[in-house]
């Protein structure tokens, strides 16, 4: 027997790392928010080449390396509530549907 997961739901876990992409092969939905990844890694999901939907909202990414999707489908990326402060420049060449970022801006004056 063959069982495939194709959708996984890690939130709320205290994960900080997602580096084992060889068990997401025929992952289609991600959802890991709300724990404590800092960084999106070059070729991070290059073994879930089925992944369209990632949830990574709420956690405390600050880094993501423009070859981080390189060999994905991903559709749609949630990234709201994580304190970027550098996405590489070639990540303007990742072709997704959907990228969500929400920024909150304060300045005191």
């Amino acid at each position: 027997m063959n069982l495939s997961l194709s959708l996984l739901g890690i939130s709320n876990n205290l994960i900080n790392d997602l580096s084992s992409s060889k068990y997401m092969t025929n992952l289609d939905n991600l959802t890991s928010c709300c724990n404590q990844i800092k960084k999106l890694d070059s070729n991070m999901f290059s073994q879930a080449n089925r992944l369209e939907w990632i949830d990574l909202s709420y956690n405390q990414i600050q880094i993501i390396d423009s070859m981080a999707f390189n060999g994905t489908m991903v559709l749609h990326l949630d990234l709201a509530g994580n304190p970027i402060s550098s996405i590489e420049t070639n990540f303007q060449e990742v072709k997704m549907k959907q990228i969500h970022f929400s920024i909150q801006c304060h300045q005191q004056f």
